[in-house]
């Protein structure tokens, strides 16, 4: 008889269970548009130029959206405004891409000069808006200005994306109605990060709007970093103007209030005195009858 062989065991290091869950959460909290799936995407033809289409992620939107978004950024001079983008996520035998095809105004956030905030009631009618207009569709981004400040994303911009639309599929679309730019971010590596905006020409553009490009994300943080001068420029102005404001207004205030009590309580001392006027009727004479006297006799004798 033969010898036994023995198996040989192979010992693997095994790893700390709770150190792979950390990581498998840190990998989920990263946003990518790597990690689309494919079940996720409804399958839909490409609807913009063949030709613009690559093998890919992609971004197209209907240049009517453009057109109101432009319209929007235009209404209001000098302030920041907001919306949301509404579309589908879709995929064709390419890749998986993204159709924009409506936008809702946020009508009556908190805007700024500098930045923009969401609040809950706008959140409230942007969501009655999609059920009962776009029932089929999601909301998959979001677009802001930034009159005559570039293109790129702010700290608060930044949180605003990662608070509210964390998704890989979910975009923000910044527009300057100023210098006639605007660009694209979508998630990559967990990173806001510019891409082409592939546009649907389903009307005419009402102007004419350039895209902002940039293959580096550190060349988007130079150029936020480039501004933070300006708005500290800014808010240093707006600093200026609410410590004369703030007094004058208070004064003016203090002023509306008291100035009734002054009136009220000067007016009698300064009233002038006002006495009858004089009557000039000499008062008529009675003539009194007494019996028995004589006819001729006068109570009054002259």
């Amino acid at each position: 008889m033969g010898r036994k062989r023995r198996k040989r065991v192979k010992t693997v290091a095994r790893a700390d269970p709770s150190s792979v869950g950390d990581a498998a959460a840190e990998l989920s909290d990263v946003p990518d548009v790597a990690a689309i799936e494919s079940e996720q995407c409804a399958s839909r033809p490409w609807p913009a130029d063949t030709a613009q289409r690559c093998g890919q992620f992609q971004v197209a939107i209907r240049q009517s959206v453009l057109n109101d978004i432009h319209d929007h950024g235009r209404s209001v001079s000098g302030i920041e405004v907001c919306g949301v983008l509404v579309g589908t996520l879709c995929k064709d035998q390419g890749a998986p891409f993204l159709h924009i095809e409506a936008s809702i105004r946020g009508e009556g956030a908190a805007q700024h000069d500098t930045h923009v905030t969401f609040t809950a009631e706008v959140w409230a009618r942007m969501q009655a808006v999609l059920e009962q207009q776009h029932p089929d569709q999601r909301i998959v981004g979001w677009y802001h200005t930034h009159p005559d400040f570039g293109i790129f994303l702010s700290e608060m911009d930044l949180f605003a994306h990662r608070s509210f639309f964390d998704l890989p599929w979910q975009v923000a679309l910044v527009y300057d109605p100023v210098r006639s730019e605007q660009g694209l971010f979508v998630w990559r590596q967990g990173r806001p990060t510019l891409q082409t905006l592939v546009v649907q020409a389903d009307v005419p553009a009402q102007d004419t709007t350039a895209d902002v490009e940039t293959e580096a994300p550190q060349e988007s943080a130079a150029d936020a970093a480039g501004m933070i001068p300006i708005l500290e420029q800014r808010l240093m102005l707006l600093e200026r103007r609410q410590r004369w404001l703030l007094p004058v207004g208070l004064a003016l205030g203090l002023l509306t209030i008291l100035w009734p009590l002054v009136f009220l309580l000067w007016t009698p001392y300064y009233r002038p005195a006002v006495r009858p006027p004089r009557s000039t009727t000499r008062p008529a004479l009675v003539s009194l009858t007494v019996p028995g006297a004589p006819a001729n006799l006068h109570p009054f004798p002259s």
